[in-house]
């Protein structure tokens, strides 16, 4: 979805904005997706989020105006919502634990693949073909996926609801497990800051009522959420003992390693997953990595607001300075690539130009400080071996407790068997 956004020539903020509503969406509703991977069948719910995706991304090339586009990249952001779970949760069900870095550092890989490539790919389609290729090459990839996990099953234990009355109040059920009003706030809240972080400063003044409303809306979302997780305990969307849990928290906030950008990104993204499914129970590890997903992506989503609203706060504040002569309005509506041709023959460019970087190097100082904070984050945690030799010896524990069990309760038939002997026995020389 990063191919559009960065392909479309037009101002800052009308780049920014479809893939807002794609991020609003998929951190919205990754905490329900985790719920569907737990009690529904993980590959058909799968299947479900990729038809989104596919569907959202079909609207997108399909849009003949502005409002068709932001619903699709909103049906697009549904999608997508579960397909990083999905698949975090298809290499738990299917990939010993020995091998899951492995597959884990795939996923990733073409996971920053994609990012990287997005951008380029974007513009070389909207320049050499149409913009509404940037999206229709989703459709094949899609395409192709569908029809390989078609072929394949995933072995992954699905909660069997008929013991739970599912039958004759499988609604009453579902709204319990699914947690929809947990749902409702969490959801409701992170919409609500997000909203407020993009209009702060842009369209509405910090100070307006429009950005202290949502900024307390989502404060009081965010209380309430946490005051009905507490009273629903390990029922609630986010259940207690998973955030109770040190290692689950203290391995998310690995971000400490963007201090070495590119590589630390490939290193920390995965050391959550693993550590998440190393502690957890088994049943609690698609709600588990759905969490970090869901962390991850909504603290994506509040950062690019953050750099945004800095980036184009300080060049309001460093152009009028440092190019007095520059027209802001024209500027900031050219964007990036734009203001060099209006100003190619002004003495004003080297100004506009040194406010850019300035600007640009106030959004890495954010970046940086919240690496820092991460970083000091993440200290205390244990130690856990995930290596061959320890998943076979406890493949050998768990096969010498069962053989003694086994001896145990052979060794108990036959005693009970020689008493009945005995019992027989001595019942037949009282007879005699």
């Amino acid at each position: 979805m990063t191919l559009a956004g960065m392909g479309v020539r037009t101002n800052l903020q009308a780049r920014m904005l479809t893939p807002c509503i794609t991020q609003y969406n998929s951190a919205a509703l990754h905490p329900i997706g985790s719920r569907l991977y737990t009690y529904i069948n993980l590959k058909w719910t799968f299947f479900i989020f990729l038809v989104l995706f596919e569907g959202g991304s079909l609207i997108c090339g399909l849009a003949s105006s502005s409002f068709m586009l932001i619903v699709g990249r909103a049906v697009a952001g549904m999608g997508s919502s579960g397909l990083m779970g999905g698949g975090l949760n298809i290499i738990a069900g299917a990939v010993p634990m020995h091998k899951r870095p492995l597959y884990i550092g795939i996923l990733m890989g073409f996971s920053q693949l994609g990012t990287v490539c997005g951008p380029l790919l974007g513009g070389a389609f909207t320049q050499f073909v149409s913009w509404r290729w940037c999206f229709y090459i989703n459709l094949p990839a899609g395409g192709l996926c569908i029809f390989l996990m078609a072929l394949v099953m995933v072995p992954v234990q699905v909660p069997n609801l008929s013991g739970h009355g599912f039958a004759s109040r499988g609604h009453v059920y579902l709204t319990r497990r699914f947690d929809i009003v947990g749902f409702m706030l969490i959801g409701g809240g992170s919409v609500m800051l997000l909203l407020a972080l993009e209009f702060g400063g842009k369209t509405q003044p910090w100070d307006s009522s429009v950005t202290i409303g949502l900024l307390c809306g989502a404060a009081g979302a965010f209380v309430v959420f946490c005051l009905w997780m507490h009273r629903l305990g390990d029922e609630a969307l986010i259940p207690r003992s998973l955030i109770s849990q040190q290692v689950v928290y203290t391995a998310a906030e690995w971000a400490g390693y963007q201090f070495i950008a590119g590589a630390g990104r490939g290193l920390y993204l995965q050391i959550p997953i693993l550590a998440v499914q190393s502690y957890l129970r088994p049943c609690d590890l698609s709600i588990g990595m759905s969490t970090i997903v869901f962390a991850q992506t909504l603290g994506a989503a509040i950062v690019l607001v953050i750099g945004s609203s800095v980036f184009l706060n300080s060049l309001r504040h460093e152009i009028p300075v440092a190019a007095p002569d520059g027209d802001l309005p024209k500027i900031l509506k050219a964007g990036a690539t734009g203001f060099r041709q209006l100003f190619e023959k002004n003495h004003s460019l080297p100004g506009i130009i040194f406010s850019y970087t300035l600007s640009l190097q106030r959004v890495f100082y954010v970046v940086t400080a919240i690496a820092c904070l991460a970083f000091l984050s993440c200290w205390g945690m244990g130690w856990k071996n995930i290596g061959k030799n320890q998943a076979a010896t406890e493949v050998e524990v768990e096969s010498g407790a069962a053989l003694n069990e086994r001896e145990k309760r052979r060794k108990s038939q036959a005693q009970v068997a020689g008493h009945a002997v005995e019992t027989g026995v001595r019942l037949s020389l009282s007879a005699t």
